[in-house]
């Protein structure tokens, strides 16, 4: 392995110098040769370019990708949360609903006497006097009075 001492950031050099010199030299990096990388290409591999931009700029594509990995999470829980109280809401509104269909159950139970009412009409007396009931209620909807005898404003001249 040829070092090409002199040429290289001090350093690099003094570094390894003193591990040969301590007789550690196989403890220096063997897969990379001292000094530069100036065959990577970029900017930061360069030190005669100033590579703050690309700096920055590698900085920014990090802090993007970095910003991305985290929202997707917190977008994942926003969405969940968002589906649960959507859930919650349809089911306090079936609840409602539900109440209030029993609700209206009982005050019919109630005003029909627990079926009694319903029951009666099964008796032919009893269904034929709610008829009867049910057409004065007609009658009187339209404007005419239901009980026989018959009155009336209008006299026969």
């Amino acid at each position: 392995m040829t070092l090409n001492l002199g040429r290289n950031p001090f350093a690099e050099e003094s570094l390894h110098l003193a591990a040969m010199g301590q007789g550690n030299a196989g403890m220096s990096r063997t897969a990379a040769a001292v000094g530069p990388n100036l065959a990577m290409g970029g900017p930061l591999a360069q030190s005669s370019v100033n590579a703050q931009e690309y700096s920055n700029d590698v900085k920014r594509q990090q802090n993007i990708q970095q910003n991305v990995s985290t929202a997707i999470p917190q977008t994942q829980a926003q969405a969940l949360a968002e589906l649960k109280t959507a859930e919650s809401a349809s089911s306090q509104a079936e609840y409602e609903a539900q109440a209030g269909l029993l609700e209206k159950i009982s005050l019919m139970m109630y005003a029909n006497d627990a079926g009694n009412a319903t029951f009666q009409l099964g008796i032919p007396e009893v269904a034929q006097q709610v008829k009867q009931h049910v057409a004065e209620q007609k009658l009187m909807a339209y404007g005419i009075n239901p009980q026989v005898p018959y009155t009336s404003n209008n006299f026969a001249a």
